[in-house]
């Protein structure tokens, strides 16, 4: 059985929103830190700070490889690192998967 194009998400996501909650969280963390997205993007094994830049912004979510030295280099709590990110991922789903209502029009 082939599935040609037959699947098209429910909803779009603004993807500003996608990343919303863990995109302030790496940032706050990274601040406390006392660092730059320069030299986390460094520390890292990154060349430009643009990369950071795009998880704090919520344009994109730091690459999985990236979750374990980021996790060593801000000293963050691995579980709480992966409570943050489940959360999010669940949030996202939520507004994927549920069923848009119906707009009532106004009657007049």
């Amino acid at each position: 059985m082939e599935l040609k194009n037959s699947w098209r998400p429910a909803k779009r996501i603004d993807v500003s929103q996608k990343f919303e909650f863990t995109s302030k969280y790496f940032r706050q963390k990274r601040i406390d830190a006392g660092m730059t997205q320069s030299e986390l993007a460094t520390a890292l094994g990154f060349s430009s700070a643009q990369i950071v830049s795009n998880w704090e912004r919520g344009v994109c979510a730091p690459p999985m490889a990236s979750l374990r030295p980021m996790i060593k280099i801000l000293k963050l709590d691995p579980e709480e690192v992966t409570d943050v990110i489940t959360e999010e991922n669940k949030r996202v789903l939520s507004e994927l998967l549920t069923p848009r209502r119906a707009s009532k029009s106004k009657r007049a």
